[in-house]
């Protein structure tokens, strides 16, 4: 039973989350022109939507590493856990080698921008 509540939780939180990352990427899109052209206002709206975006991404995180990973281990068959290794290299193969790299550094070019 807690498991269940678990998982519906953890479901919960991480679509909201999901759902929060998104919208900040809008409005930190909605910011740029004026960042580069140093309107003041316009960069801190920008600073503070990057902010509270690396805080939801480092909750959400969290959530995942903590809660819905050993969940899903918990959860899973070891066939399920198997089809589900391949089911992620094929989306790495599709995405390249570089491709975490790049979101990283990605990161760490917001990060710098807080």
């Amino acid at each position: 039973m807690s498991q269940t509540r678990t998982r519906t939780q953890t479901d919960s939180m991480e679509t909201v989350q999901h759902h929060s990352l998104h919208n900040y990427m809008n409005e930190i899109s909605k910011w740029l022109d004026g960042y580069a052209e140093n309107i003041q206002s316009e960069v801190r709206r920008l600073h503070r939507n990057l902010s509270d975006y690396i805080e939801t991404l480092r909750c959400h995180i969290n959530v995942e590493n903590g809660i819905f990973y050993p969940l899903v281990a918990k959860t899973l068959t070891e066939d399920e856990m198997q089809w589900l290794a391949k089911e992620f290299e094929k989306y790495a193969a599709k995405e390249g080698p570089g491709a975490m790299k790049e979101y990283e550094s990605l990161i760490g070019e917001i990060a710098e921008l807080v």
